[in-house]
Order: C-alpha cells, then structure tokens, then sequence
C-alpha cells in the first residue's frame, strides 16, 4: 500500500499546472484522458507493480486527488484518496473478483469482494457491471457500452453508499471509464457527477502527460 503512495507524491500539487508530469523512474505513461468534471486521467504501468497491472492517476484543479492501481480484469487493487490521506487494499480472496473478460463474454460480471483500510475500516462492494448492448463513438474510439451499480456495506454490515451510473469499455487498454454517478447515502443525500470521457491523448499528441483539466471546471467549483 505504501508503495504506491510514496513514489508518487512528488507528482502532487498546483506547482504541476504549468509543466507535464515526471514520472518515476521504472513507469511508462501509456494515455491520458481528459474527463467531463474538472478531472484528468494519467494511465501508466510501472515495473515495480508486475505484469499486467495498471496505474491511475486522477488530477483536479487542486492536483492530484486520486491513485489506483489494477489488474488487467479491472480489478481494484490499491486505491489511494490523497485529499484524506486515507487507502484501501483488495483482501487476499475476493468471494467474486472484477472480471472485464467475464461481462465482455456473458453481458454481464456481478461482483463481491472487500477493501481493506486501516483509516476507513473494511468496506465490502457487492454489485455488478452490465453492457448494454449498445456502443459509444468517443474521440474516435468504439467502445461498449455499459451500466454498473454497487452497494457498499462497512465491516458490520451496514450499508454506507449505494452507487450506479453508466461506464465505456475501452477493450484495447482494458479500461472501464465511468461517465454519469448518481451515489445515495442512508440518510437520503444524493451526490451526482459526470467524468465521461471527453479527449484520449496518445504519446506524442498534444496534452499528453498534462495534469490539467480541461472541461467542466466552473460547474465544478461552483459545486
């Protein structure tokens, strides 16, 4: 857990507005995504995480709020909310893991599992992913199109937040990117975002590596 907050925090803060990310040595950015919602996406792998396992980092106006790390099924595997200061990890067994090939062969991949965090305490998500049937054209890239819905319960059982929205299946990076949230909370509060995709920017493109949001920002601060 600590190994993926410590190499990465240099990478944080509004000294990054005016200059594209450094990464740390051994990682390889691979595509950034520019999101709805004031939010910028950083794809990169790193040696140090072994095959297959990805890299995200999430910046808003502010810098860098968000890191994840996971596997090539979409997995969650390490989740880092810099904000708070707080981290989860994936338990050891998973009842039923994320699993992208699953919902691309059958439809559908319900899920059960629990992160484990010594600042929040275990959460456990039971849900699934669903396509839709349906495709989405964004910045040239065909993706399929799905819906997902979770509830999270804390290590007693109690519900904590219940979440749904849509998602895009970016098969040839192995990505799921949420678009519109809608998350409902016990005592009825409702909390909605929208990070849908907007630009994917390739190595050597324009805007590659840049932690600078580019869209929604002025409905975001005044949220």
């Amino acid at each position: 857990m600590m190994r993926l907050v410590l190499p990465l925090a240099v990478l944080a803060g509004p000294a990054l507005a005016d200059a594209a990310l450094t990464l740390p040595p051994g990682c390889e950015a691979t595509l950034t995504v520019q999101e709805r919602g004031c939010s910028v996406r950083v794809v990169m792998t790193c040696e140090s995480d072994g095959p297959g396992v990805r890299r995200d980092l999430v910046f808003e106006q502010e810098g860098m709020t968000f890191m994840s790390t996971t596997d090539p099924e979409g997995q969650w595997l390490t989740s880092s909310f810099l904000a708070s200061g707080g981290s989860e990890v994936l338990e050891d067994s998973p009842a039923d893991r994320i699993s992208m090939s699953n919902m691309l062969a059958t439809g559908e991949d319900p899920y059960d599992f629990v992160m484990l965090s010594e600042e929040y305490g275990d959460t456990r998500y039971i849900g699934s992913d669903r396509l839709t049937g349906g495709q989405a054209v964004i910045d040239g890239v065909i993706m399929p199109y799905g819906e997902w819905g979770y509830v999270a319960y804390d290590a007693a059982g109690q519900e904590i937040f219940r979440s749904e929205g849509d998602e895009y299946v970016a098969t040839g990076w192995r990505i799921h990117l949420t678009g519109k949230s809608r998350t409902t909370y016990p005592d009825g509060s409702v909390e909605q975002l929208d990070y849908t995709p907007v630009d994917f920017i390739l190595p050597g493109e324009d805007g590659f590596l840049s932690p600078v949001p580019l869209y929604g920002c002025e409905e975001a601060a005044s949220r």
